[in-house]
């Protein structure tokens, strides 16, 4: 990929969504045991384990946000994410999902840099985007 520096440490985050990760080497899930694993952080009570072995958002609607990350260490030129999405609602510029690829310090941060992608907008043509985030500032790479 080239864009990340060697120091970087990734931290992936899931926020308002239905998904299953699997990454090669550095951070594996399958949720085979039906329990989300010590490692993960954050709002770890607004996610579930499904009946398919499927990272689920268990959150109540009012929630304005739920986050989850873990943290691995990566060489930036052998960097591979896989998942699988589904979301049960229209997204928009309101109501999105983000998946922090890598960050130098816990996503949820304000001063947090690195790149996520972004699921939704406005319109008939949900994006997918890649961001580059600075601090405070995030755009559209």
């Amino acid at each position: 990929m080239g864009l990340l520096p060697q120091s970087f440490s990734a931290w992936l985050l899931y926020g308002l969504m239905l998904a299953g990760l699997s990454a090669n080497a550095q951070v594996q899930e399958s949720f085979s045991d039906g329990s989300l694993p010590a490692r993960w952080q954050g709002d770890t009570s607004a996610f579930r384990i499904n009946a398919d072995q499927r990272l689920q958002l268990d959150a109540s609607p009012d929630s304005a946000e739920a986050t989850l990350y873990t943290r691995s260490s990566f060489a930036a030129d052998t960097l591979e994410w896989r998942l699988w999405l589904r979301l049960d609602f229209s997204p928009s510029d309101q109501n999105k999902a983000r998946f922090y690829l890598a960050t130098d310090t816990t996503p949820t941060l304000p001063e947090a840099n690195g790149y996520f992608l972004q699921i939704g907008e406005n319109g008939q043509a949900d994006g997918i985007d890649l961001y580059r985030k600075d601090s405070t500032a995030a755009q559209r790479v």
